[in-house]
């Protein structure tokens, strides 16, 4: 099965181009990576006192609904 010399060259400037894609993307997500590890456990800490401060924000507003009669 011969490929054209056209159709050949057109196909190996996509791969060039796949290949530099993926190259970007390995260095995006090992910087994503590195950022994630320098955070550690502070995320998780944000995640738990945003669930602390809704939880207590619904008891104050069910207590004053309370409080009202609604």
């Amino acid at each position: 099965m011969d490929i054209p010399p056209q159709e050949f060259g057109y196909l190996q400037a996509t791969v060039d181009k796949l290949e530099d894609r993926v190259e970007k993307l390995t260095v995006a997500v090992e910087a994503l990576t590195a950022t994630l590890n320098q955070t550690k456990g502070g995320w998780k800490l944000l995640v738990a006192l945003g669930g602390i401060v809704s939880f207590a924000t619904v008891v104050v507003l069910k207590l004053f609904g309370f409080i009202k009669g609604y």
